[in-house]
């Protein structure tokens, strides 16, 4: 077995500040995860699953929905639109409603039910100040089976023993 596990630099090495420069930082990443996954299946890695939390499961959808390599996946507590994490937290200079549907297209919960028929389990927290409740059953709704979903009583850095076993088992599984 082989794993990597990537530091991302957006939203971390570079503030969001508008659509354009936003999806062009998610961009770039989404092309350095591509080329780990590469590498990955150079080293032998016949089967990969993808374990994210936060920005890191968001951008895991989207690679997921372009990467056929990928056999599954653990998102833990990932958000369904990137506007919903950046307009909160950062100051976007563009129209809200602009920035929303410009960044649209990018938004893990617009491509959700393309990592069909790869098994997801999605984990969430029961006291997460950052997700909300409806928006974790608003994207379980959006993906396809075959999908889990999993709450558990711990905040947003989902430090539970039982989501880490849930984990294991569901990529064990998924490895076959």
């Amino acid at each position: 077995m082989v794993s990597a596990l990537p530091q991302l630099h957006f939203p971390w090495s570079a503030d969001p500040t508008g659509s354009a420069a936003d999806s062009a930082h998610i961009e770039a990443e989404l092309e350095r995860l591509t080329a780990c996954v590469g590498e990955l299946a150079t080293r032998g890695a016949g089967r990969i699953v993808l374990v994210g939390h936060d920005f890191g499961a968001m951008h895991g959808v989207l690679l997921m929905a372009r990467d056929p390599r990928l056999v599954g996946a653990v998102l833990i507590a990932p958000a369904n639109r990137w506007a919903d994490w950046f307009l909160r937290f950062w100051p976007i200079g563009e129209d809200r409603i602009d920035y929303m549907r410009a960044m649209r297209p990018l938004d893990p919960i617009e491509h959700v039910a393309d990592l069909a028929p790869r098994p997801l389990l999605m984990q969430f927290a029961s006291d997460d100040f950052f997700i909300a409740g409806m928006d974790a059953a608003e994207l379980y709704r959006a993906a396809a089976e075959p999908k889990r979903i999993e709450q558990y009583e711990a905040d947003h850095a989902m430090r539970s023993e039982q989501a880490q076993a849930d984990r294991v088992a569901f990529i064990l599984e998924a490895l076959g």
